[in-house]
């Protein structure tokens, strides 16, 4: 038998098989991730076992919060960055994590701190708040935006600034806390403005986009942001269904394959089918979960959603779901 004959015998089998493996290799590294998570916020610990690195990069957890026992505030680690090998369990970390302003202080590197949870998106220190925000802005010679809305005038401003470095700093710090709140609301779109403002951060510091160019950039992410708030009103989808409309949209290939008006009624029905059987606790029973998702998969396959792509769009949903959970149970 020849290669070509087994190639066209195997080949998409094989493909397939590969692709549910990959899935179900994240899926288990998720369902790893939030069993820790859960035991650090719920239990202070302990925090071993712990899943290694590079579980925790796979399931699309790339941060890590940590609690300084000294001054109690909190800061993220970006874990692609540590020097250490992705099958590092992370609460080997711990020992390692020093608190800069305790060491600058006590004049000894003060490294006393507890982990708090593994995080999709970077924390914005709690030391740095609002006022901080406002004093980057004084000096950049800026008034103070209503951060919400980040407004035409506002981002014009932000242009024209003479200290175009502080002017850098106070729009990222905006961006970053808009970003963030929107992950309560929603996971996806959250999850592709925070690439976007870390990737032109990364390129800045870098050198391979100017000071001028990287403020452009987060002038369009700002507006892109403001912009995605009004999707409502254009789409006629609640908040909540576009958030679902885009866990189903993530992948252009199925976004093609069914077109606009299909994931919009998808979306819908979701919204009905999850706030119908979602309880309290079900994040945390299995036989719960297992309900959701079975009802999910039923919508898809009735509306002709492509097979290959149907696992990775109920992970989607599920965790847009988490994320609404809170709300829906006030």
């Amino acid at each position: 038998m020849g290669t070509k004959s087994r190639e066209v015998i195997y080949g998409s089998a094989i493909r397939y098989s590969a692709e549910r493996a990959k899935v179900a290799r994240k899926e288990a590294d998720r369902l790893a991730v939030k069993a820790w998570n859960d035991r650090m916020l719920g239990y202070q610990g302990p925090a071993q076992p712990s899943p290694t690195i590079g579980d925790a990069l796979n399931a699309g957890y790339g941060y890590l919060e940590v609690r300084c026992l000294g001054c109690d505030t909190h800061q993220t680690v970006a874990l692609d960055i540590v020097r250490r090998p992705k099958t590092t369990p992370i609460h080997e970390l711990e020992r390692y994590m020093r608190c800069k302003d305790c060491s600058q202080v006590r004049r000894y590197p003060y490294k006393r701190s507890h982990l708090v949870e593994l995080r999709p998106q970077q924390l914005v220190s709690r030391a740095v708040v609002s006022t901080e925000i406002v004093d980057i802005m004084k000096a950049a010679g800026l008034e103070s935006p209503d951060i919400s809305i980040l407004s035409d005038e506002f981002l014009a401003e932000v242009r024209d600034s003479d200290k175009k470095n502080l002017a850098i700093e106070a729009l990222k710090k905006l961006i970053n806390g808009n970003v963030r709140s929107q992950s309560k609301r929603n996971v996806t779109q959250s999850k592709v403005f925070s690439e976007r403002l870390e990737a032109a951060i990364a390129r800045y510091h870098a050198n391979a986009i100017t000071t001028a160019e990287v403020l452009e950039e987060l002038i369009r992410l700002a507006k892109d942001i403001r912009a995605a708030r009004a999707r409502g009103e254009e789409t006629g989808l609640s908040d909540e269904e576009i958030a679902f409309y885009d866990a189903l949209a993530e992948n252009d290939s199925a976004r093609q394959v069914m077109g606009e008006p299909a994931l919009r009624v998808i979306a819908h029905e979701l919204v009905t089918v999850i706030k119908g059987n979602v309880s309290v606790d079900w994040m945390h029973r299995d036989s719960a979960r297992a309900n959701i998702r079975r009802h999910v998969k039923r919508l898809l396959r009735k509306y002709g959603y492509p097979p290959d792509l149907q696992d990775a769009a109920v992970q989607n949903v599920l965790q847009q779901a988490e994320a609404l959970s809170a709300e829906w149970a006030a």
